[in-house]
């Protein structure tokens, strides 16, 4: 999944977001999730995440270090 936000991104749209993404009827089938702040002119940090991330520099970089990972193929879960 790739989702791109715009402007002034606050808290409460990332809320918003991962809300829609968790009542998706596809959302058991995510392997993955891009979130590009490249538009975003000011992004207040949401705290921990139980899951993964890193930061890249382009999507392009993104997306190797999934294929590279292996998170394209497979499931996992979160302890």
């Amino acid at each position: 999944m790739y989702s791109r936000y715009h402007g002034n991104v606050t808290g409460e749209d990332m809320r918003r977001h991962i809300e829609e993404v968790c009542k998706d009827d596809r959302f058991e089938q995510h392997r993955y999730n891009i979130l590009d702040f490249s538009d975003a002119t000011d992004f207040n940090s949401l705290g921990v995440s139980p899951y993964e991330a890193k930061i890249f520099p382009t999507v392009a970089e993104a997306r190797k270090w999934i294929e590279e990972s292996g998170f394209a193929s497979r499931r996992y879960s979160v302890t």
